[in-house]
């Protein structure tokens, strides 16, 4: 897998693109190689679960997590470690925080690899709170439920300081559910099984092969790298399989058939209203009286684009701006 950095992708998405996407991007990231996570360590305990910032010690460089998963594809594995910059406010060279994701060798610690090349980091962190339990408990005031394994990095980011919540379920570690005691004949008192359709283990560690997720988060429409991962015909029935619980990155609807109830589906980042990219789709009463309707064709007012582009029905029959 590809290393980023913050520079690297600042560039991608250019300075004048909202920031903000930079935070997506580090959650969307790590959310998709996390969920393939089979051993975990913790260090620094004192900072976890408390709800409270981590400050101390000041500027220095702290380790959090330690994580094997598999690779891409689950062809390899790999060994992660989470480590974090803590903000320095104090004196004449103040910092702000970074996250920092690095990948280490098998028998490799996380102590001392904060010089080491980052897979992804996040920086300008104004304060972060950790969270990350085995079972489920209330975070947040009450207002936010952290299911077991789940890793919650509550980040105050960037110069207008932004709060973000940042949720990272650890699928593979909590893969097993009990059910409650049902006092009837019959009833098993205790019931274990994997997830419904989810399987991430690597290959030699089950019988199932592992998951092969769709998509690069640079995959778009326009440039015709966006695979289609759900059909639909203009009765809204399925054509083939719906493999979108499979997209790396999520996925974006497109307005292909004259179904109004659901819309065929790619992977992908959602770039709609640009020039090439799929026209943007309107809510389904968009106006008083004015009801939404599907189908492809030119100049339809069910979908919209950026200022100066125009809707059109495309050769693959979908609705892009032009």
């Amino acid at each position: 897998m590809k290393i980023f950095s913050i520079l690297s992708i600042l560039f991608l998405f250019g300075c004048a693109d909202n920031s903000y996407r930079l935070l997506e991007y580090f959650e969307a990231y790590n959310y998709a190689n996390w969920m393939h996570v089979y051993k975990l360590e913790t260090y620094n305990d004192h900072y976890f679960n408390k709800g409270k910032e981590v400050k101390k010690p000041l500027g220095t460089w702290q380790n959090l997590l330690r994580m094997e998963l598999v690779g891409e594809e689950g062809k390899e594995r790999k060994i992660q470690c989470l480590i974090y910059k803590l903000p320095n406010p104090l004196g004449d060279h103040r910092t702000l925080g970074i996250l920092k994701v690095v990948n280490v060798k098998e028998d490799e610690k996380c102590d001392n690899v904060w010089d080491k090349s980052a897979e992804i980091e996040l920086e300008d962190i104004n304060s972060l709170k950790i969270f990350l339990s085995k079972n489920k408990r209330k975070i947040g005031q009450g207002k936010i439920t952290l299911d077991p394994y789940t890793l919650v990095l509550k980040v105050n980011w960037g110069f207008d300081r932004t709060d973000k919540w940042m949720l990272f379920p650890f699928l593979n570690l909590a893969k097993r559910v009990r059910l409650p005691y049902m006092n009837k004949r019959y009833s098993p008192s205790l019931k274990i099984k994997k997830l419904s359709g989810l399987s991430f283990w690597p290959e030699e560690m089950s019988n199932t092969k592992p998951v092969k997720l769709i998509g690069k988060y640079t995959d778009s429409y326009g440039q015709n790298s966006a695979t289609l991962c759900h059909k639909v015909d203009d009765k809204c029935q399925t054509i083939g399989l719906n493999t979108c619980s499979r997209c790396r990155y999520g996925y974006f609807e497109v307005v292909s058939s004259k179904c109004t109830k659901v819309f065929n589906k790619y992977c992908g980042v959602n770039n709609c209203g640009k020039k090439g990219e799929p026209a943007c789709i309107r809510g389904f009463e968009y106006e008083a009286g004015k009801k939404f309707e599907g189908g492809c064709y030119n100049d339809s007012k069910s979908v919209y684009c950026n200022k100066g582009l125009n809707p059109i029905c495309d050769g693959n029959q979908v609705m892009i701006c032009n």
